[in-house]
This record gives C-alpha cells, structure tokens and sequence, in this order.
C-alpha cells in the first residue's frame, strides 16, 4: 500500500513507491512522475519510462531523473523541459527573483511561452531545489555540480559502455 503525503494543492501526491511499482502505476495513469529512477536500459525498455536528464548521481546507481510512462510523449518533453530549464537557470545565476531573465518559449505553443519563467519563478533553480530537498543525500561534489567546461558534457547511457 502506498503513503500519501500531505502537499500544498489537492493536485499534487507524493507517494512512496517501490521500482517495481512505478511502470505499473505510470501505465495506468495513478502516478505522473516517480523521482530519483535509475537510468538504465532495463527501465527504458521493459519499464516503459522515459527519462528527464539526469538530477542526481549515485556512486552505487549511476544517474537518476525523473521518469515518465514512454508513451505520454509530449508529458515526458514536458518534464524534460521542466529538468533543463532549472539546470540552465542556475548556469546562468537566475532564482526565483530574476526569474523574468528565463527566455520565453514556443515549444509547447504560445500559451505556455513563459513556462519556463514559471518553473523558476515557482521552484528556483537547480542548486534552490538541492539545498531544500535532496541535501540529505550527501554534500553536493562531483557530477552533482554543475559542468564549468572541464569535464565532458555527455553522459553515456548506462550498460552500454562499461
């Protein structure tokens, strides 16, 4: 049986989910996202997940993001875009303040052009949400930080380079 947590808005359930749960309760619509999964090809394939980039690296479980039922399309980009959008906010120093510094978007029509403005605007950005919630998994240090251009920008997909 899953726990729900209190949130602020009815909209919104936090729910503790086990892996073996989360294709399941993705295909059947009961969840939207399930947080800190593993990207892997077993997930991808048989677990029917998409994937946004990765927000997290373990040093036992490689990346992990966030992941979508693979084929709500245009939900997955949505989420995808959410993830890049808070990354790229805190490569370029923007917070929820100066959240009007995000550029505006098209690529989920003009109604939702300033949706990226939002996100900040609502959550902050990447380094915001670490320090408020994913903390207690560790200091942030190695590729948990963000890319100063001295390392490489591309990860390879788990299971396919060893």
């Amino acid at each position: 049986k899953n726990d729900l947590e209190n949130t602020k808005n009815e909209r919104t359930k936090i729910l503790s989910v086990s892996l073996t749960e989360a294709p399941t309760l993705l295909e059947n619509r009961e969840v939207d996202v399930i947080g800190l999964v593993e990207v892997n090809i077993v997930n991808d394939v048989t677990g029917k997940m998409s994937f946004s980039q990765p927000i997290y690296f373990s040093d036992q479980k490689g990346p992990l993001a966030l992941a979508t039922y693979q084929h709500d399309t245009q939900w997955a980009s949505f989420v995808y875009w959410t993830v890049s959008a808070i990354i790229y906010a805190e490569e370029e120093n923007i917070s929820q303040d100066t959240s009007r510094k995000m550029p505006l978007s098209n690529v989920f029509g003009s109604y939702h052009k300033t949706m990226l403005r939002d996100i900040i605007s609502a959550v902050g950005n990447y380094g915001d949400i670490y320090n408020r919630n994913i903390d207690t998994l560790g200091p942030r240090i190695g590729r948990n930080m963000l890319n100063t251009g001295d390392d490489p920008q591309l990860y390879a997909f788990p299971g396919i380079i060893d």
